[in-house]
């Protein structure tokens, strides 16, 4: 997630006589840099930040700077779960993986998953509570927005118009719909219109990385098996709270 320039810019006019103040301000910095791709400048405040430790460590780590095994033993030493959890993912090993989704279930570590790395999680999401951590969020007002698992995805990054369009008849929908239904809804003139819906299928995973259509497709019904939270302009307007599907 890229932060803001509004937050770095007053990040930057923190002035502070207080040497842990001024380190943890500058540890905010490189990390708030790192994330919106300048590594000149992220670097240059890690520098900053040297006197924290473990934390200014896994910082340099995540630049590029750094060894994460060496980050990662120290962690277990120092019993530093967040960090841990940070840099297994990072790593990400496929024990790293499972033992930074166990971390981040148990200590309620939620942010971690808004970061790019969590991508790699999402494959590990098989039962319903792994994949309640990863919700997708569909922004209707305006351009279409969806965000997942750290990433966010425009109507350019789906393969086709349509697989965008599919996406969102079944995120947002309370209930499990008819294949056939659906492929005559959205390819009325195709010779084979439920092989064109799962295609279309076949193309939302790759999108993903994740198996998130319901264990019923390819049967009667389809389904989405993430939790889905729409915005739309009648809900902005009027000051509600967007609707949230659990998944089916």
């Amino acid at each position: 997630m890229r932060a803001a320039p509004q937050a770095l810019h007053w990040l930057g006019q923190i002035q502070t006589a207080d040497r842990t103040l001024h380190a943890e301000t500058a540890l905010l910095l490189a990390r708030a840099y790192r994330e919106s791709g300048d590594p000149d400048r992220a670097a240059a405040a890690l520098e900053e930040a040297r006197q924290l430790g473990l934390r200014a460590d896994l910082e340099a780590a995540l630049q590029g700077q750094g060894d994460l095994g060496s980050v990662i033993a120290e962690a277990r030493e120092e019993e530093a779960r967040l960090e841990l959890a940070t840099a297994l993912l990072e790593r990400g090993e496929p024990d790293d993986l499972t033992e930074a989704l166990e971390l981040i279930r148990t200590h309620g570590y939620l942010p971690l998953l808004s970061s790019r790395a969590a991508g790699t999680l999402v494959g590990m999401a098989r039962d319903a509570e792994t994949r309640a951590l990863f919700p997708l969020r569909v922004q209707a007002l305006g351009p279409l927005r969806v965000q997942h698992a750290g990433r966010t995805l425009q109507l350019a990054d789906f393969p086709t118009r349509k697989s965008a369009a599919l996406l969102m008849a079944l995120a947002l929908a309370q209930r499990p719909q008819n294949r056939e239904a659906l492929a005559e809804r959205f390819w009325p003139g195709a010779k084979n219109p439920v092989a064109s819906l799962q295609t279309a299928l076949y193309h939302l995973r790759s999108v993903f990385g994740t198996p998130w259509s319901g264990p019923n497709v390819g049967r009667s019904r389809c389904s989405f098996r993430c939790t889905a939270t729409s915005t739309s302009c009648a809900e902005r307007s009027a000051g509600r709270t967007p609707r949230a599907w659990p998944s089916c």
